[in-house]
């Protein structure tokens, strides 16, 4: 009896990053921004460079497209080379109306974040409330928050029971949730690893540059 040959099954290597999608926190004007940039001068509204740039660098770094949106106020969409500008703002609301604006507005993010395939969403601070994140992984997007700022002034936790409940959601985003994590300074870092302890991604010092090189890696 003819014995068949053993096959070895070939496991295909991790895909790289094709598509970043990037939110901004702040209302900055990413098309301004990414028009200066492209001609090799830097944004004449800003007095250092911007962060968008930054993340604009590393996108053709890896050879990979990707869609930025900012809260900016002058609404507006335009495609320039690979990457696509988006001025999205949101609307004013006062207490619930609030919340209930950035969910919705969250919500949209993620809408347009799989409409574009992205393989993984760089989140910036300010951009959504942290507790809806994990829906982006749930919908098989990885989530690299960006810490700009502390999740509270350093060394005064406040005692407001609505913030507390907050950041009791906010927990389960930075414990099963993220895919990995920058900040802004070590006590940035600090307050994370308060939040979760037995944290398992990696967290990067925005500082310091290494972060351009575990973003992949997260995917």
């Amino acid at each position: 009896m003819k014995q068949e040959p053993f096959k070895v099954e070939r496991v295909s290597p991790r895909p790289a990053v094709r598509r970043v999608f990037y939110a901004s926190g702040g209302a900055a004007n990413i098309i301004a921004a990414q028009e200066a940039w492209r001609t090799g001068q830097q944004d004449p509204t800003e007095v250092s460079i911007t962060f968008s740039s930054q993340i604009a660098d590393f996108c053709r770094s890896i050879g990979a497209e990707a869609y930025f949106v900012s809260p900016h106020a002058d609404a507006k969409t335009v495609e320039l080379d690979e990457f696509v500008l988006e001025h999205r703002p949101k609307k004013d609301g006062y207490a619930l109306g609030y919340h209930f604006n950035e969910i919705v507005y969250t919500l949209g993010l993620l809408r347009t974040a799989r409409r574009y395939k992205a393989d993984i969403a760089l989140i910036d601070s300010g951009a959504t409330p942290i507790f809806m994140l994990p829906l982006f992984k749930w919908f098989g997007i990885p989530v690299v928050f960006i810490l700009h700022n502390t999740l509270w002034p350093a060394h005064f936790r406040t005692q407001r029971r609505r913030n507390h409940v907050v950041r009791w959601l906010d927990r389960f985003f930075w414990r099963r949730g993220a895919a990995g994590a920058i900040a802004v300074s070590p006590e940035c870092e600090r307050q994370v690893r308060h939040e979760a302890p037995h944290l398992n991604y990696p967290m990067d010092d925005l500082r310091q540059g290494r972060w351009v090189r575990r973003i992949e890696g997260a995917a």
